[in-house]
């Protein structure tokens, strides 16, 4: 038996060469014979199923530039949903520095010396509640011993400076101490009245929590008290919270009253800082 395939292309040949003796003997003849009605049928439903596997692959061929459209489209759309959540994200980290730069400038307009801000730049995982490298230094006019300060209180002062960097020691630090003077809000006076003086000391080791001591014996710490600055240690200005009083103890003798103070400072998320330039000058210009 003849193939299919071959018989198709025998049949193929066979219309072609009806077509050809058709073309040149149809300027002598007025009428098409049997034979050729019969091959140009055949024709046409050739060229019928030819128009429609044309069409069928024209529009395969549409249907996946289509398919592969929207797989683009929908990879550049997975590309910018992937996105949104560190832009999300940064949004947030913007919106938050923004907020601190707001009250740093807040807290700067209140006060009655000329400051510099900074941010922090550098802290050592060792001694992370003890020391932070800021991004300004002797030539933005920051010096040894110049306090430190946040929107929420005292954080510390500098100890050393280069030209374009300063250290600052925090509270917390062992070797950190302030002068400070301790106050209480009283119903009915018009202003926290004055309970003591003494000096606050860094803990080191033991955490984001501050010493202090008062050597009065009969002085009347309560839990609650505010512990500002008193400007008595010549180094920080009077009148900077430096925290709150969280428990009092006194020692076998009630010759010295000390206490737990919880810093108003949170040293763990420090980011930005002002640095007193001159803390006994006037109201900056």
């Amino acid at each position: 038996m003849i193939p299919v395939q071959r018989r198709r292309l025998l049949s193929l040949l066979l219309v072609l060469s009806i077509v050809v003796l058709m073309s040149l003997t149809a300027r002598e003849r007025e009428r098409l014979t049997w034979l050729e009605e019969q091959a140009v049928e055949l024709l046409s439903s050739v060229q019928r199923s030819f128009s429609l596997a044309a069409g069928r692959v024209e529009r395969a061929v549409d249907d996946l530039s289509g398919l592969a459209r929207a797989q683009a489209e929908n990879a550049v759309l997975r590309h910018r949903l992937e996105l949104l959540p560190p832009l999300e994200h940064q949004l947030q980290d913007l919106r938050a520095e923004n907020n601190r730069l707001r009250q740093l400038l807040g807290f700067s307009e209140t006060r009655p010396f000329p400051t510099v801000a900074a941010r922090v730049v550098a802290r050592n995982p060792d001694n992370w509640f003890s020391y932070a490298v800021l991004d300004k230094g002797a030539r933005a006019g920051i010096e040894r011993n110049m306090p430190v300060v946040t929107p929420e209180g005292l954080a510390g002062r500098v100890v050393r400076t280069s030209a374009n960097t300063a250290t600052i020691l925090f509270l917390l630090d062992r070797d950190s101490g302030v002068a400070v003077g301790i106050y209480r809000s009283v119903p009915g006076a018009e202003a926290p009245v004055l309970k003591a003086f003494g000096v606050v000391l860094g803990q080191g080791e033991h955490g984001a929590v501050l010493r202090l001591r008062v050597f009065a014996h009969d002085a009347q710490i309560e839990p609650g008290d505010r512990v500002v600055t008193s400007g008595l240690g010549g180094v920080f200005p009077p009148g900077l919270l430096v925290g709150e009083v969280r428990q009092v103890e006194t020692d076998a003798y009630d010759l010295v009253v000390e206490a737990e103070v919880m810093p108003a400072v949170d040293f763990d998320r420090i980011t930005e800082v002002l640095v007193v330039i001159d803390p006994v000058a006037g109201p900056p210009p």
